[in-house]
């Protein structure tokens, strides 16, 4: 099984039930959230080192990604003179799991922002 194949796996897992016309999404998906941690690993490591956590991240960063495709928030509110759109909430769900899946791979990935000495 490919390390793509295990993380969709595992993101259709944590999903329970995924409607059929959202699975060939789910595996795009999935491939891209593979390709985006593994560009953010350390020099030194794979993901064969941590592969347990790659799976699940990659796996929490797709249903983040699928959540915030599916829900952009309720439409709040619509002006027409001056022009305001208001959405509210955002999807509490999807950063939550986009922030779990950071936690679990902190000690394998690159800092977020680089520290150059002065």
């Amino acid at each position: 099984m490919t390390l793509t194949e295990r993380v969709y796996t595992q993101a259709r897992l944590m999903a329970h039930e995924l409607p059929e016309d959202n699975q060939a999404l789910l595996e795009a998906v999935c491939r891209a959230a593979v390709v985006s941690l593994q560009s953010r690993l350390r020099d030194n490591v794979t993901p064969e080192d941590c592969q347990e956590e790659f799976v699940m991240a990659a796996g929490m960063y797709a249903l983040a990604a699928m959540s915030g495709i599916s829900d952009m928030g309720q439409l709040e509110q619509i002006t027409a003179g001056d022009l305001t759109v208001r959405r509210s909430g955002g999807n509490v769900a999807a950063n939550c799991l986009r922030t779990q899946a950071g936690m679990l791979m902190a000690p394998y990935v690159k800092p977020a922002v680089p520290f150059l000495g002065v």
